[in-house]
């Protein structure tokens, strides 16, 4: 049987969330978004855009800019 703190570890480890465990920069924000499957593009902001502060939370050095040459630039993403 696998105990509770594995199995949290695996999960925010396999989302990005686990402190270890974190990419970085452009090449860090393709590799989040691959491992995380899904994330919603929302134009809406309150604070900032949801798929901002979801990549936020998992890149170090994330930067918007990055994300949107992935999509439009380079089409990476979607595609």
């Amino acid at each position: 049987m696998i105990s509770t703190g594995i199995r949290r570890r695996y999960i925010l480890g396999k989302q990005g969330l686990w402190s270890g465990r974190r990419w970085v920069g452009k090449g860090g924000t393709l590799e989040a978004l691959r491992a995380v499957e899904s994330v919603q593009i929302d134009p809406v902001a309150i604070i900032a855009p949801s798929h901002d502060i979801i990549l936020w939370g998992r890149v170090l050095e994330y930067q918007p800019e990055d994300l949107n040459t992935l999509f439009y630039a380079e089409r990476k993403l979607f595609e």
